[in-house]
């Protein structure tokens, strides 16, 4: 069984950071990584494949070379769970959030239903 895990960060230090914790505690092909440094390449992720794991940094721009927001991690996990598109091919829908922020780490379950 394969584990898909999207990360959004904009710090690409962070995203060496994680894969270097996460691919160590996985069998080869166990866990695949897909990576955005921004909600608009990761909302382009989400709707091509589904994941079974959301990293999101709290603090992260919209678009590329922006300028980071503090609203963005937030209203894009109030997306993910309004915006049935956001979700590929699924009739139904769980995904693991891991919510990252400056300060602490937060740990949450998005439900929602497909068509």
């Amino acid at each position: 069984m394969t584990i898909d895990i999207l990360i959004i960060d904009d710090s690409a230090d962070k995203l060496d950071a994680l894969r270097q914790t996460i691919l160590p505690t996985f069998g080869d092909g166990d866990i695949i990584i897909s990576e955005a440094q921004s909600i608009a390449d990761g909302r382009d992720l989400m709707r091509k494949q589904t994941f079974d794991l959301l990293i999101l940094d709290m603090v992260v721009p919209w678009l590329q070379d922006q300028e980071a927001s503090r609203t963005a991690g937030k209203e894009f996990l109030t997306e993910i769970y309004e915006n049935q598109s956001l979700i590929a091919f699924g009739i139904c829908f769980s995904i693991h959030a891991l919510i990252m922020t400056g300060r602490k780490c937060l740990s949450r379950k998005l439900s929602s239903y497909g068509t």
